[in-house]
């Protein structure tokens, strides 16, 4: 996962994070942190092997995610703010 959140958390990683232990800590502190996040979503698209998930957060900050899936699973996560 690429995320400028996690960048913001853990700004060693350059805000890439790998595996999913290191991505459940991610979001514990999170949550831990921000314990009121939600996010309303406003939009998906899907492609071949990709969703695109365009949502606005809490504070009414818009966000998009892209997921890229291999059989079914996601193998990268990239997240962008606006």
């Amino acid at each position: 996962m690429h995320s400028p959140a996690a960048a913001r958390l853990w700004p060693d990683s350059a805000g890439l994070l790998r595996g999913k232990p290191t991505l459940r800590e991610f979001w514990t502190e999170g949550l831990r942190l921000v314990p009121d996040l939600r996010f309303e979503v406003l939009a998906v698209f899907a492609g071949a092997d990709t969703i695109v998930i365009n949502q606005r957060d809490q504070t009414g900050r818009l966000a998009a995610e892209v997921f890229t899936l291999r059989g079914g699973l996601t193998v990268r996560a990239v997240g962008a703010i606006a």
